[in-house]
């Protein structure tokens, strides 16, 4: 009965959000000016949240119940989950993330119609984004519903559910959807206040002032949503990597990226009217990549562990969605740009000239993984032939883009707004070439005297990294008044100079050994000889674990740590898993997992003693991997900075202008 009634509730949030798309048009010609007509759409607004929230309720209280008369239970859950993966089921699969989409979608349209309603003079605007929101959420519930059906029952009722996916049940996978949500579905509010300044036909600050909150919030979520991400794939997946350039991880990358520039302009728009149709553009186009993202993880075009569905039908629903919302606001938008008067030049020695570089530098990256991800689906789709764009592409070309972003990046803080002087700024670019000069030499050497456009960009990060953490520790140094946007630009910035460097070091500095190892045999890895001590079996709540134990020991024989890999298999699925064991200090990783020598297509094998020293020969992968702490203290890091910025917006008097 509680599945029925989340139905029935949401079915009323689709008609409350018709009723707030076409209520402003039936109140009268000036309703989308009046705050009268701005209370009427909070109120609505307010049903549509609650009901879609009873709805989410109603399908976690299936799963937490494990009702398997639920169709969307029975195929994703499981008597014997922990409730902490009973509860998280409810997103590990297509129908119950989609409802998740769309309880996002209806939490930030209460947003816009709440955030500052108060001031009359942002009614015009608040009701057109709320117009604009609420026939998004129409969309994606009329997709949920006709498509994606969470509520559905099933009979005959089967005894037991399916399990959810085993690489799912993992505490970073329990966040790391949520997070992207709020990242993906935040940037539909962007795109409504971008539509409602279009729409209105005032291209002023105020559409600014409203879309910066939602902006902090959703890069900052999405900055957390894909760093957890590359960390669950780094530890879980037991390959030892931390980014795949996978389809389904290039769609969460494409919108961040596009987002960092969004957020760069949306910033110099705010305080010198600069790029206001540049700003406008890439507000739309954050949220048309995120679904476009939703596409490629929904329609079945992809195969990965990320991606859920399989049914073309949906597929086409998405196209269909992403085509309506993208045409119309882009036609609006072109509408708007050919009666806009001439935008007035800036200098080319100035700081607009050195952002708009950056900003077209950041969108051609995005362009170009965006085209080198769809591109094999175009050419499978057209010529029937399967081919593979892979990690080589997207480093290399990402390599020569970020090369001339590290230089600019250098430079902004030197530049002065409208014009700088050359005389000026000589001094402080050749103190950056000096330093520029001996991290490139630092590099090369580290690199056994090598150059390579992995070293240029390593020197490059290097140079960024010091030279914003000297400004930012002098500035706190002389009790300077600061700005959030500048602590925050500061930390950002050397966080986005730190990933570079952690990630280039992991990848060019690893030190990998794959072998057979017997019980007591002792392998050699950088500064330790591991040692495979023994391997047991033990039976957990929902799988049974195959566990082995590695003593690390110094070349002298000194005890240095122990790591524990596991192989787990799941008896509800079927299915294997390896679970990697990790030693991480601030230098490097070391990263082990290990195999029997069976095929990988055979199960685990069934034994009654505890310990599998009979079985004394195994397969055991060791890494080294440098820095790779590191990385994930730059995601932590950049996401400290959108906190700083969502806690503190206001900038102070005395603080000068980013």
């Amino acid at each position: 009965m509680i599945i029925e009634l989340g139905h029935f509730a949401f079915i009323v949030a689709l008609g409350s959000s018709l009723m707030q798309v076409v209520y402003p048009f039936l109140a009268g010609k000036d309703a989308l000016a009046s705050p009268a007509t701005t209370s009427v759409l909070s109120k609505v607004a307010d049903v549509t949240a609650l009901a879609v929230g009873l709805s989410f309720i109603s399908v976690m209280y299936g799963f937490w119940q494990a009702d398997f008369s639920i169709r969307l239970v029975a195929g994703h859950g499981h008597s014997t989950l922990p409730l902490l993966y009973k509860l998280t089921a409810v997103w590990g699969n297509h129908e119950g993330s989609m409802l998740l989409w769309v309880l996002m979608l209806s939490l930030f349209n209460l947003f816009i119609c709440r955030h500052k309603r108060s001031d009359e003079t942002f009614s015009p605007l608040i009701n057109r984004a709320a117009v604009t929101q609420a026939s998004i959420t129409c969309g994606f519930i009329l997709f949920v519903l006709l498509t994606s059906n969470p509520f559905s029952r099933l009979f005959p009722v089967p005894i037991e559910g399916s399990e959810l996916n085993p690489l799912l049940q993992d505490i970073a996978l329990a966040a790391h959807p949520p997070l992207l949500y709020v990242g993906y579905v935040g940037f539909s509010a962007i795109f409504s206040y971008a539509v409602a300044a279009l729409w209105y036909g005032t291209l002023d600050k105020k559409w600014a002032q409203l879309a910066k909150p939602a902006t902090y919030v959703s890069w900052g979520a999405l900055s957390a949503g894909i760093t957890l991400g590359s960390a669950w794939a780094y530890y879980e997946l037991g390959w030892g990597g931390f980014w795949f350039w996978d389809p389904v991880e290039n769609a969460s990358l494409i919108p961040w990226i596009t987002a960092t520039a969004f957020l760069h302009t949306l910033s110099v728009f705010e305080k010198k009217s600069t790029f206001p149709y540049w700003t406008l553009f890439l507000a739309l186009s954050c949220f048309c990549f995120s679904m476009v993202g939703t596409f490629l993880v929904r329609s079945g075009v992809l195969i990965s562990v990320h991606s859920f569905a399989s049914d073309p039908h949906r597929g086409l629903f998405i196209l269909a969605l992403i085509a309506t919302y993208s045409l119309a606001a882009f036609m609006l938008f072109a509408l708007r740009l050919l009666q806009a008067p001439p935008a007035q030049p800036f200098h080319p020695l100035s700081r607009e000239s050195a952002i708009m570089v950056n900003n077209l530098l950041t969108t051609t990256l995005a362009t170009c993984i965006f085209l080198g991800t769809i591109y094999p689906l175009i050419i499978e789709a057209l010529h029937a032939q399967t081919i593979s764009v892979g990690p080589p592409f997207f480093n290399h070309i990402g390599g020569i883009i970020v090369l001339p972003m590290l230089i600019a990046m250098t430079v902004v803080p030197l530049l002065r707004w409208q014009k700088t002087d050359w005389h000026t700024l000589l001094p402080a670019l050749t103190k950056n070439l000096v330093v520029l000069v001996l991290a490139l030499a630092g590099m090369a050497w580290w690199h056994g005297y090598t150059l390579s456009l992995a070293v240029v960009v390593l020197a490059l990060a290097a140079t960024l990294l010091l030279i914003t953490l000297v400004d930012y520790v002098t500035l706190l140094a002389q009790r300077t008044t600061l700005s959030a946007s500048q602590h925050a630009m500061s930390l950002a910035h050397s966080a986005f100079a730190m990933m570079l460097i952690a990630a280039i070091s992991a990848s060019l500095g690893q030190e990998e050994k794959i072998q057979f190892q017997r019980l007591g045999e002792s392998v050699p890895l950088r500064e330790w000889q591991a040692t495979l001590i023994d391997v047991r079996e033990t039976t957990q709540q929902n799988y049974i674990s195959q566990t082995a134990q590695l003593r690390f020991t110094t070349q002298e024989g000194a005890y240095a740590f122990t790591l524990f890999p596991e192989k787990r298999f799941y008896p509800a699925s079927q299915t294997t898993t390896t679970e990697a064991a990790i030693h991480s200090t601030l230098r490097g990783d070391v990263y082990v997992a290990f195999d029997t020598p069976l095929q990988e297509t055979e199960p685990l094998p069934s034994l009654s003693s505890s310990s599998l020293a009979q079985n004394d020969v195994w397969t055991t992968r060791l890494w080294f991997k440098p820095f790779v702490i590191w990385i994930w203290f730059s995601g932590a890091l950049m996401v400290f900075a959108a906190l700083i910025l969502i806690i503190k917006r206001r900038p102070s008097r005395q603080s000068r202008i980013v």
